[in-house]
Formats: C-alpha cells, sequence, structure tokens
C-alpha cells in the first residue's frame, strides 16, 4: 500500500511533548457499552470478553490490550467505536487477570501466544472476514503469532500498534528515572495490587512484604512473569517472547504502526519482508496518535487501520 493512501497524521502544536501526547489520548472519547462472555480456557481458567455487535455480513475486529490494559484503555476504546460505527464487530479478550481476575496462579506475559490462538478462535465471526489489531504488548503477542504460524487461517490482516518486539530494550527503557517515575510507577501499582490479591488465594506465591519492595517492571518480570509462566529469569523471558526473531516468518499482511517519539518504545528492526509494512509518524507519543484540531480528535489509528485492512476486504 502506497502510504500516501493513509490519511496523513497532524498532531496538535499544544501537545509539545511525547508524555502529553500520551496522557491527554486517555481524555478523549467515546466510550462505548460493551456487552460481556466469561469464557472458560483449556486448561479451566476464566477470561473476559468485551464485545459490540455490528451489521450482519460486516467484518470483525479483535483487538488486544497492552500492559495492564482492558476494553477501556484508550486506543482499544477510540478504534472499537470508530469501527463499530461503521457496521463492524468488535471483540477485545482480556489477558488472564484483566478484566476480570482469573481463577489460576499464572497471569498473562508479553509472549503468550497460546493464549492469543485460542482467543482469536473463540472471538472470530463463523461467517465473514476476521482481523487483529494489538497495542503495545498485545502488539508484540500478536506479531509473535503470525511469526510462529505462518500460513495461519484466523485472521486475514493484522495490525500490530507501537509493539515492544524488543522486549529487553523496551524494559531498559522503561527504567530510565522519568519514565520510571511516570509510567513504570503507575503499571507497578496495579502489578503490585494484583499480586497481593493473588497471594490471597495462592500463599506460597510470596509474601506481601516482598511484593511492596518491587519497585521495576524488571524486577517484577524477574520475581513472578518470568517464574510463573515457565522461564528461566527475566532475561530468558525478554528474549523468548519478544516478537523480532520471528518478524521475518510472518506472511499475514500486517501493518506496523509506530510513533516517531515513543518514549517507551524503540524502532523495531523490521526485516526484508513484503507481508510486513511499517507506517511511522513524527509523533503520537506512546499510541496516543491524538490529532489536530483542539482538543484533538482520537480517529486517525482507527482510519489508518481500515486503510490498511481494506486492501483485503
Amino acid at each position: 500500500m502506497d502510504a500516501a493512501t493513509f490519511p496523513e497524521f497532524a498532531r496538535p502544536w499544544w501537545l509539545c511533548s511525547t508524555h502529553l501526547e500520551t496522557v491527554w489520548a486517555r481524555r478523549l472519547g467515546p466510550h462505548p457499552t460493551w456487552r460481556r462472555e466469561l469464557a472458560s480456557t483449556p486448561d479451566g481458567d476464566v477470561v473476559a470478553f468485551d464485545f459490540l455487535d455490528g451489521e450482519p455480513g460486516q467484518p470483525r475486529l479483535v483487538m488486544f490490550h497492552g500492559l495492564e490494559g482492558c476494553s477501556r484503555s484508550h486506543t482499544v476504546r477510540q478504534c472499537a467505536a470508530w469501527f463499530n460505527a461503521r457496521g463492524w464487530s468488535v471483540a477485545v479478550p482480556h489477558f488472564r487477570s484483566c478484566g476480570v481476575m482469573n481463577r489460576l496462579p499464572r497471569a498473562y506475559h508479553a509472549g503468550d501466544t497460546a493464549d492469543c490462538r485460542w482467543m482469536l478462535n473463540y472471538a472470530r465471526l463463523e461467517e465473514g472476514p476476521t482481523y487483529a489489531a494489538g497495542v503495545s504488548l498485545g502488539g508484540n503477542v500478536l506479531a509473535k503469532f503470525l511469526g510462529e504460524n505462518p500460513g495461519q487461517d484466523a485472521v486475514r490482516a493484522a495490525a500490530a500498534v507501537c509493539p515492544p518486539v524488543d522486549l529487553a530494550s523496551c524494559a531498559r527503557r522503561l527504567d530510565r528515572r522519568f519514565n520510571r517515575m511516570l509510567y513504570g510507577g503507575y503499571f507497578m501499582r496495579r502489578l503490585r495490587a494484583k499480586m497481593l490479591a493473588k497471594i490471597e488465594i495462592y500463599p506460597f506465591l510470596a509474601k506481601a512484604r516482598e511484593i511492596r519492595r518491587l519497585r521495576s517492571i524488571r524486577d517484577f518480570d524477574a520475581r513472578f512473569t518470568a517464574p510463573l509462566h515457565g522461564f528461566e529469569s527475566a532475561d530468558d523471558y525478554y528474549a523468548k517472547a519478544s516478537a523480532q526473531p520471528l518478524l521475518a516468518e510472518i506472511t499475514t499482511p500486517l501493518l506496523l504502526v509506530e510513533s516517531g517519539n515513543d518514549a517507551l518504545i524503540p524502532p523495531a528492526n523490521v526485516p526484508s519482508n513484503p507481508a510486513i509494512e511499517t507506517l511511522r509518524t513524527r509523533g503520537g507519543g506512546h499510541a496516543g496518535f491524538v490529532s489536530a484540531p483542539f482538543p484533538g480528535r482520537s480517529d486517525w489509528l482507527a482510519q489508518a487501520l481500515h486503510a490498511f485492512f481494506s486492501r483485503t476486504l
């Protein structure tokens, strides 16, 4: 697709930093009314799916949220509402422990492609095309799934928005002083609260004082994410869960959307692969993509995804 066919992105002049762009996007609507289903996983766990029902015969978009996200995350709800207004059905699978607390000691991680495959099969339409998009962590999960499964038939095309395809470098960025204070603190408050709730059910996981001492995402990944999900260490988790090594194997059309001033995600090292197209904007923050005029529009990303998906409709 010629880049000229994508809508032009122009951020407002008054959003003068990546952090303002990232935070301001959360203030913008709309807020759709979801229909929720609780689904049992093959291993006896429970996860939440939120749906917006579309018109008969129209496609479905399956959207995967980011770290500690849900269907209320700004990028998810903004894109979902835009597509649904045009007749598409939308499904948002929640990773384990997001949306609703899961039953098992484990939670979710950035390379959980087994859950991704099951969620796509649960959510996709029996008739009509299904498309998928993943935001941030969800984008890495989706890209890794496509790389592991060339020739898959679950989705016709996909998009990864600001995906951390190199998890180790992203963890280092998140650990920078200002990023740790602004973003890391937010994530850690949510992750600590979740693990404190889990040890009420599974005391063997940790002691409360140990959880409260954790200060960085890397510390959390080393203590919980890695051992709970079969990795030897945080470094082993980052190496094995990153989508970067599998990008060359992808055969499904994939749009990689990157923000040129993303404070958290460095540019992906995309191999020469005709199935992957990269769309990089000059601004946008981390999955913010607020466009002019004041107080800002939130539909640029949805328009860009639709332009890409429309090739295969």
